[in-house]
């Protein structure tokens, strides 16, 4: 009897956590795992200019905005993507980041509840062989980003995925609430298995720009603060004193992609419909290439270093009861992200500075 293949479709494979679980599943949890992984992104993507690996088993299609109808993102997906029915596990890592351009969160999370209904909806129908769908949050479920009503929200780390959710009015706006209750919704008398996964602060990097990435626009502030005042500089925290003493679980791409991975393949009978908390210019002078870090960019910096001002360390007990033991030392995630920014001549490498 043949062995069974195994598909991935990464939604939002442009990410910064789509990019990084396109790129593992080639390799992870073994280098045979997948026989296809599938990319999707709204906007034109090539796989030359992904900066993911050269590897016969990836495709990326571009095209599948999950802004549209039900209807549209069926029609979308058949048009677009060969074989749809042998797809067997499904990582929703797409995100509409609207809080940089608005206020009104209601509005951001009804925009994000409709694309992961649309997505939920078209697997459920599209990919007959679905085995798993994985959801990826973040530790606003535990209204760490409250921004307005952090008076009213009590946080007491560590952070447990069986923290009750927070009470209406203020819980209203954390689009993850609808996303799990509708994907609970969608699982109703069906063979296929899900689970939530619920990274801190992302630590990671992604070759095309994105809003989301707070490391790289801090690595150019360091930069140039650097350039400007010299070796031995000590450079100003780039936001509110609130937040530097404050203490988090950073969570690097590679090991939020790792958990995702491993949950759904190794674990996938322990991982359903549970919750698992996981964790870890100057340019002509230096030969650096031009990048755009856009408005977005520095406002999610600015977010994260002046409004996020709250200890909100994660229990990580939960995955490491399943087996999940991958670990990065201290600022290792950190360290990882400024060698790949060197490489890109994104920012001046170590040895430059050291001339």
């Amino acid at each position: 009897m043949a062995e069974s293949k195994n598909v991935a479709l990464v939604f939002g494979a442009s990410g910064i956590s789509g990019w990084a679980v396109t790129k593992c599943a080639l390799s992870y949890p073994t280098p045979t795992t997948f026989d296809r992984v599938i990319g999707l992104t709204n906007r034109p993507l090539t796989l030359d200019k992904s900066g993911l690996p050269n590897d016969p088993r990836l495709e990326l299609h571009s095209g599948v905005n999950l802004r549209g109808t039900l209807d549209e993102v069926l029609s979308q997906l058949q048009e677009k993507v060969p074989n749809l029915e042998d797809v067997t596990h499904v990582y929703y890592l797409a995100y509409f980041n609207a809080t940089a351009y608005s206020v009104d969160v209601m509005a951001i999370r009804d925009i994000n509840e409709g694309m992961t209904y649309n997505a939920v909806y078209a697997v459920d129908q599209l990919c007959k062989n679905m085995k798993f769908f994985v959801l990826q949050t973040g530790t606003n479920n535990y209204g760490v980003a409250l921004f307005r009503f952090q008076e009213h929200i009590e946080i007491n780390p560590p952070l447990r995925e069986d923290n009750p959710r927070i009470p209406s009015p203020w819980g209203d706006e954390i689009f993850y609430y609808a996303q799990v209750d509708l994907i609970k919704k969608a699982n109703e008398g069906k063979s296929w298995k899900w689970c939530e996964v619920r990274p801190d602060q992302i630590v990671g990097h992604v070759p095309i720009p994105t809003s989301m990435s707070y490391v790289e626009p801090l690595a150019i502030y360091l930069m140039l603060y650097r350039y400007v005042n010299g070796p031995g500089a000590a450079a100003v925290f780039p936001g509110s004193y609130r937040n530097y003493v404050h203490s988090h679980t950073p969570s690097s791409q590679d090991i939020i992609a790792h958990t995702e991975l491993y949950l759904s393949i190794v674990k996938p009978e322990q991982a359903h419909r549970e919750t698992f908390n996981t964790a870890d210019n100057i340019r002509a002078e230096y030969d650096l290439r031009p990048r755009e870090i856009t408005n977005e960019t520095w406002i999610f910096l600015s977010a994260g270093m002046t409004f996020l001002g709250r200890d909100r360390d994660l229990c990580l007990d939960k995955i490491r009861s399943v087996g999940f033991t991958e670990e990065y030392p201290v600022a290792h995630g950190y360290i990882k992200v400024l060698d790949h920014l060197a490489h890109e001549k994104i920012v001046a490498s170590k040895d430059v500075w050291n001339k």
